[in-house]
Parts: structure tokens; sequence; C-alpha cells
């Protein structure tokens, strides 16, 4: 690891921090992190790789980046990428400020006091600043002839928000980071696991001799279907800007094969976005990398899953969004989660048991090599997950709800590494909150209306949407730098750096521009409305279902 590129790693960390959201919500373009295979990281890796490299190569061939120093610049940004969009900082100013403005204006929720089901300090305090802590959030702080700076941000009603989720979603990454470290000792040398994307990253890079870019773009069947690919883009984005070309069409709309079905069937299973198929080269690519029989199953998954929902819904027996505790759906997905958690931990149990033993200094005896990593990931991933435990019972919730939070919570987190390190599927939304999960499965009889909303709230700020989750971006980020040589726990540390660094600037850079705009001008979809409304919601009709059958004091005694 060379000063250089780690220099270009934190830059790398800043420059996404400052502008993802800006991107992202205010000028509303295409998502700069969006999935696993961020296009920003993608995109600047190659235009670093065919521009700035042969221009520093040049120079001398010592001045262009090597394959080892890129791979750990690029793990050291994706440190952040699970927290810059929908990982965190989308949903994470709307849950805690929202609430208040609901509250106002919708009579069931005044009449329940819905907001004092959580204790105050996890939402914004709405009468400090002046009240500006709600209302300059939703309509904005600027006028036309001033911008706010950071001292104008509503800090005193943030304060107590900030000092309790902050720290909890710190530990918990953190913790992760560890447990990347565990996992990726057995997937990587011991089920030597394919990281497809991992693997295209490693064809990208230069190769040994001095090179400034990798021998694929060398390669002739690589430079035409990439320029096919490039031109097709060219061509629609000229399309776009001024309308003068006729327009290459990637989607392929099958929906009108579905006219003489059911309404019923057809909404219900949502053919009429599945049957129109949009065509994204960058999964035909990595389709390649894959054993055909995993493709098939990636493909064709999802198609029949739709279509049980529709006959579901024609037969009478509609199944439930999986937002809700009683969707059956939830569940489905809960029993594929744990089904492969059990057998990724059966299949590595050896590997995992003396890694934890020496983690708890129950083994004193010398590590393996490549094991000294993995024993002290395994010693960081305990220390967070138990403040993590903490930090949640300091919240109100009971410690035995906070262990099975948790669990839950790194669970899908470890599921879904493991699916793309196996598969190469660099989309994932996992919607199972771990808060409905546990109200499915105990019931509200045994939680009451206000552990429902303290647990929804948690599951809402740390899980709204896992399309970026944070352990994933680890797993092929460690993989990465592994193929160039370099142990992935020298990494590690730089990775919890950036962790720290990424929450404080991506923090300050989203709060000004949703205080200086106002949320009204930035995001006024699914995170403004849903995310926020969802733990209340489901909480007041717990409470209004109880009420009618005079459980409610029962339910609150438990």
């Amino acid at each position: 690891m060379t000063p250089r590129a780690l220099g270009l790693g934190f830059l790398g960390v800043v420059l996404l921090s400052l502008f993802t959201y800006w991107n992202d919500w205010f000028l509303k373009q295409t998502f700069m992190i969006g999935n696993f295979m961020p296009p920003i990281v993608y995109g600047g890796l190659i235009l670093l790789l065919v521009l700035v490299n042969p221009l520093l190569a040049r120079l001398g061939k010592r001045r262009a980046f090597s394959a080892p120093e890129l791979a750990v610049a690029m793990v050291v940004v994706f440190a952040v990428c699970g927290l810059q969009g929908s990982g965190f900082f989308r949903v994470f100013a709307p849950v805690i400020v929202m609430p208040h403005s609901f509250a106002n204006s919708e009579p069931g929720w005044r009449e329940q006091k819905v907001i004092e089901m959580v204790p105050e300090d996890l939402l914004v305090d709405p009468r400090a600043n002046d009240g500006r802590g709600v209302s300059g959030f939703i309509s904005g702080l600027s006028t036309a002839n001033h911008r706010i700076g950071l001292a104008d941000i509503p800090w005193d009603a943030l304060s107590a928000p900030l000092s309790h989720w902050l720290p909890m979603i710190t530990v918990f990454w953190i913790g992760l980071i560890g447990l990347a470290l565990v996992f990726h000792r057995q997937w990587a040398d011991h089920e030597h696991l394919p990281y497809p994307i991992a693997a295209m990253t490693q064809a990208l890079l230069p190769a040994a001799g001095g090179s400034p870019f990798g021998e694929i773009f060398r390669n002739r069947g690589f430079q035409i279907a990439g320029g096919l690919v490039f031109a097709i883009h060219l061509v629609n984005y000229l399309n776009l800007q001024f309308d003068t070309l006729v327009p290459i069409d990637l989607q392929i709309g099958l929906y009108p094969l579905l006219d003489d079905t059911s309404k019923l069937f057809r909404d219900a299973a949502g053919l009429g976005r599945t049957l129109n198929f949009q065509i994204y080269f960058s999964v035909i690519g990595i389709a390649f990398l894959l054993a055909k029989d995993v493709s098939f199953s990636v493909g064709i998954s999802p198609l029949l899953a739709l279509f049980i929902l529709g006959f579901a819904a024609v037969s009478g027996h509609p199944i439930p969004d999986m937002g809700q505790p009683e969707s059956p759906l939830t569940f489905f997905v809960l029993g594929s989660l744990l089904g492969l958690l059990a057998t990724l931990l059966y299949t590595g149990r050896f590997h995992y048991a003396r890694i934890f033993r020496r983690a708890a200094l129950l083994d004193r005896s010398a590590p393996g090599p490549g094991d000294a990593s993995a024993t002290w990931g395994g010693r960081v991933f305990i220390v967070c997950t138990l403040a993590f435990i903490l930090l949640m019972t300091a919240s109100g919730l009971d410690w035995q709800l906070a262990v099975v939070i948790a669990f839950l919570f790194t669970s899908i987190q470890v599921v879904m590494s493991r699916i793309l390190a196996e598969t190469g599927l660099f989309f994932i939304q996992f919607m199972v909150n771990p808060a409905v999960v546990v109200i499915g499965l105990m019931g509200s009889q045994a939680l009451g209306p206000e552990t429902v909303a303290l647990m929804g709230l948690i599951g809402i700020v740390l899980f709204a949407d896992p399309r970026e989750a944070f352990m994933p971006f680890l797993a092929n980020g460690f993989k990465i730098v592994g193929l160039n040589g370099i142990q992935p726990g020298k990494v590690a540390p730089y990775c919890a750096i950036a962790l720290v660094a990424g929450l404080s600037i991506a923090g300050l850079s989203s709060l000004y521009l949703q205080y200086n705009h106002g949320s009204i001008a930035v995001d006024t979809g699914w995170a403004a409305n849903r995310p926020p409304r969802q733990p209340f919601q489901n909480a007041l009709h717990v409470k209004q279902r109880l009420e009618a059958q005079d459980e409610l004091a029962s339910a609150r005694a438990v």
C-alpha cells in the first residue's frame, strides 16, 4: 500500500461524500452508487485507466497507478458506498424529522399520540430553534438572496437524534468490517467462490510489466463489443439532448401478450413492469462469468415468484405487501435467508469455530497462515456487536429483542454478501425489515405498540433500502485487494477511517442541502413518505387492534 493509493482512495471518499446526495436527489441524475457495482466508481476507474494512466506512464512507468494501488483505492471508496444514498442518508433525515409533520396533519396520529410511543431523543426536537428543525427541513431556510451556512442548520434540534443514531450505525458497520474479514478467508481461500464482479474488475486493472491498463483493453473482441455498446448509449444520449437522431430502444415490451389475462392477476404480479424488459449490457457481461445453472436461477426465479403472486390474488388469497407484519412474503424471504445462512455456516463450520474461539481467547494457539486478520476481525465484530446491542437497549428496547434484531441485521448483510460473491448479482433488494419479522413472529400482544414503534424506527433507520447494503461492498473489495497480493486485514483499518470520515462529510452535505433547499425541492417521493410513516403507522394499527380486543393494557404489561 502506497501513500498515493490511500490518497486516491480518500479523495474518492471526500468527493463521493460531498456530491452523492446533491447528484441523486437535487440534480436527480443517475444514482452515483445505486447498486453493488457503482457507476461512479467503475466509470471513474475506466476513465483513469484510459485517460490518466497512459499520460502518467509517458512520464515514467513507475508513475502510472499499478493494479495493487487501484485495488486499495477502490476498497477504501467501497467503505463509504453503503452510506451515501439509499443505504442510509437518503432516508435518515426524513425518518427523524417528518413524523412530526405527519403528526400535525393526520388526526389519528394526534389523537393516539403516536409520536410519544418512542423516546423523544430519537427524533428532532420540534420546539428547539423556534421549530426550524421541522419547518426548515420541509420548506428550506434559504431565501432568494441568501443561502444558509452550516451554522444556520438547526443543530439544537438535531443534536439528540444525531448523538443517538450515528454511534449506533458506526459500531454496527465497523463490526461488519471485522465480520467481512472472517468470511473472506473462508469464501475466497477455502471455498474459492467465483466473485464475478471482482474477476471483472481484475481484468480491467493494469497488467504486470508496466502496462497502464488491463490487457483486456487490447483484446479485439472487447474493443468491438465495447465500441458497439458505447455507440448505442452515445446515440441515445444525443437524441435525448438534441432530439435529432433515432433512438435505439433498449426495452422489450411483452406486456401486450397478457391483454387477455385478468387485471387482478396482472396488477398483483406486477407484470406491467416485469414484462417490459430493459437491456442492461453490464448484466449480460456479468452473466458470462457465471455457471449456467446460476445464471438460469437468477433469471427465472423472479418471474416465477411474480406469477405465484398473481395466481394467489386470482384464487382469492392475495399476499400483502412485505412492509406489513402479517405478510407471508416476509416469512417466505426470511425462510430462504435463514436457509442460506445455515448452509453457508455449516459449510465453513470448522473455520468459523476456530476463528471465533481464538477471537474469544478460548484458543491461544498460534493462528495459521491468513488467520490472523480473520481472528482480529472476529474480535472487532464481537465487541462492536455488543456495543450495538447496548445502544439499542439504551434507546428503550429490551435486550432480548435487541439481540434478535442484531442477529437478523447481521444475517441479511452476510447472505447478501454471499449472493454477490457467488453470483455477481449486483442489484439486490432484500426487502425484509428485521423489526417487521419480529412483530410477525411474536405477535403484537407480546410487544405492545410502543415496542412495535421503537423496533420499526430502528429497522427503518438502519435498513430502509438494502440495495446499497454495507457488507457486500466490502466483501467484493477485499477480494479485489486479495487478487493483487494485499492482505485485506491491512486495508480494513483504513476502511474504518473512511467510514467515519464519510459519515461526517456526507452527513453535513446532505443536511445542508435538505435545510437549505427544503425536502419539497430535494426528495418528495418514497424516502420522504413511506419510511417515516411505516413504523408509526404499524404501531397505530397495533394499538387500535389491541384496544378493540381489550388487550392493550396486558400487552403493555408484558
